[in-house]
Formats: structure tokens, sequence, C-alpha cells
């Protein structure tokens, strides 16, 4: 892997983990304790929407076929949730939460973010056949 590939997939990860733990860290709850419905739905969302953009912004700094980094970046999300899913405290939905529905969005941002570069080279294309 090229250091830019590597640079890419860290930055998804720092992405991630950067709007994900200051959610909880504000609200003053610990993501092992039983949450509210109300906080649970925001925590659905705020998960989703930092999934989003770790999977764009991977895809986004990658040389070239940001799928497959993005897919990385899911795999090293998954894995540091299972490893907190085995050997943290508390209840587990967090974890869960990011395995089975925030790794498969990041991804979902990485095809948006493939999209959008191409969308760029297309218009970059038609500007200089002008």
């Amino acid at each position: 892997m090229r250091m830019r590939s590597l640079v890419a997939v860290v930055a998804g990860c720092v992405v991630f983990v950067a709007i994900v733990l200051p959610w909880f860290w504000l609200q003053g709850h610990a993501p092992e304790e039983v949450p509210s419905v109300a906080f649970a739905i925001a925590s659905v969302f705020v998960g989703l929407v930092s999934a989003l953009l770790a999977g764009w912004t991977t895809a986004r700094l990658t040389p070239s076929n940001g799928i497959s980094h993005t897919i990385v970046l899911a795999f090293a999300i998954t894995i540091g949730a299972l490893v907190s899913f085995f050997f943290g405290p508390g209840i587990k939905w967090p974890q869960m939460l990011t395995m089975f529905v925030f790794s498969p969005t990041v991804i979902g941002g990485g095809f948006l973010g493939q999209r959008a570069e191409g969308a760029e080279g297309q218009r970059a294309e038609g500007r200089g056949q002008r």
C-alpha cells in the first residue's frame, strides 16, 4: 500500500472517530450505558453521517480505486468495534451498530466520493474540449 493510500485510510478513520467520540462526550453519555430512545436515534444519525463522511474522505484522497480503500477502512472500523465488543465494558449497542450499520455505510460514502470525483473529471474534460 502506497503512502497516499495509507493516509487516505487513516484520514477516514480520523473523520469517523472525530465525529462519533465527541458526540458521546458532549452528551455526557458513556457508550456502554443504556441509552434513552432519543439518544439512540440521534446516535444512529450521527454514526451514519460520520460513516458517510469517512468513506467519502477516503475515496477522495485515494490515488485510484477509492472503493477498495473504503473497504479497507470499513474492515478497520469493524475490527475496532470487535475488539471493543469483546474487551470493553457495559452493553454493546454502539459496537453492534458500528459492525452492522456504520461499516457498510462507510462503503456507501466511498461510492459517493468516487462518483463525485468522476463528475469533476467529466466537467474538467468538458472544459478542455471547448
